[in-house]
Formats: C-alpha cells, structure tokens, sequence
C-alpha cells in the first residue's frame, strides 16, 4: 500500500487536539477578556486543509496522483500535473504544482525542528458566532466559514471532498486552548495548529483513498 505519510500528521493532530486544554485559572471575570482575546485571534482566521500530501514539492506516484480527487483540483484550475523523468525509479512519478489561480489559496507551513514543509488549501475564514468557557474549563466556541471561492461549490469538488458541504453549508462547533502571556489569552500552539487538530485526518487527498478504513478515510 502507498503511503501518504497522512497518519503520522493525523497523530501530530491527535496529539496536539489531546494537549488543547484551558489553562488552569478560576472562572471568575476573566472569561469575559479570554472570550475577547481568542475572539481576535480566530476571527477571520482562514480555514485550511491539507494538499495532497504532507510535504512540499508534492512528487507521488503517477498513479496515485491521477485518482479522481487530483483531477476535481485540476478541473478547478487549482493545481498542474505533469510527469516526472526519474529513470533510477522504475515506477511513474508525478508532480502537482499550484497554479496562478491556486497561488492565493495555498499556504506553506514549517513544521518544527523537522525541516519538512507543509502544503495547505484554505477555503474561507472564520466568522466567530459565540465562544465561552465552560464550567469544565474549556473553551468551545461556534463558527460559519465565510467568504469561500467560488471552487468549493464545484459538483466535482464536492464530490471529492465531501467535507467542503458539512464545512462550509452548515455551523461548526470547535474547543481550543488557550494559554495566558502577559496579561492576554492567546490560542494555545497557534491558530493554524487548532485547525490542524480540529480537521484530524480531513483533507484534499487523492480521493478516494487507497486502503483507507471507513472510519478513517481522509475523504470523508
């Protein structure tokens, strides 16, 4: 079976997702100003799911690389195929690479000490409806995604990649951290890492995904 490395970055998210907890403190008047702190921080926040694979270049297999899922992002004019000559490899590789019109949606994130890139697709921002800590001492929040490219509303995405539909048609509801520095709340690992952690496994993969369990298939 061909490997994407997509568990490995599934288990970073579990990881993080399992570390998301508010930081110690009473629930006394604070929560008004942690709700205002982390409100600035996520509103507006684009909303993004990885690309394909969990590294930049992204060079696969051709035929993993030709599966319906890549041809739905090309149709989109988001992304470029072409083929790679590596005669020391005696299976066809390919490489995907954004075009001009993929250009503004694609971010690129470092990950750690590692030295790996990391290629996202962001498909709209955050509008914050409610946040509020918890008796628990958790904050969950609720959100639309708003301002999505016209792309996401392509029959052959959304065939794709069912979960631009549960994403973006209906309201989410999330938990974060948060951590307390200098006298403000601020998203506990960063708001690109709450995403990661929120979204698991979800992503813009070659769908449908070889081998991949019911119930952890990343083209749900």
């Amino acid at each position: 079976m061909r490997q994407l490395g997509i568990r490995s970055i599934a288990f970073s998210a579990a990881v993080v997702a399992a570390t998301l907890v508010l930081a110690a403190c009473s629930a006394g008047d604070g929560s008004a100003a942690l709700a205002e702190d982390l409100r600035a921080q996520l509103d507006g926040s684009k909303v993004c799911a990885m690309l394909i694979a969990p590294q930049w270049p992204i060079e696969q297999s051709a035929e993993l690389l030709a599966r319906p899922g890549i041809d739905a992002l090309i149709a989109a004019d988001l992304v470029h195929r072409e083929a790679i000559e590596d005669r020391a490899n005696a299976t066809p590789r390919a490489r995907v690479s954004v075009t001009e019109t993929g250009k503004p949606f694609l971010q690129l994130d470092s990950m750690g000490n590692s030295g790996s890139t990391v290629p996202y697709l962001c498909f709209g921002e955050r509008q914050v409806t409610a946040i509020a800590r918890g008796e628990d001492g958790v904050v969950r929040y609720r959100y639309r995604i708003v301002d999505a490219p016209a792309w996401t509303e392509r029959r052959d995405m959304r065939a794709a990649f069912p979960f631009l539909a549960r994403l973006i048609d209906q309201e989410q509801q999330a938990e974060v951290g948060a951590v307390l520095e200098n006298g403000h709340w601020r998203v506990a690992l960063g708001v690109a890492q709450a995403t990661a952690a929120e979204l698991g496994n979800t992503g813009f993969f070659p769908c449908p995904y070889p081998d991949a369990a019911p119930d952890q298939d990343p083209c749900r």
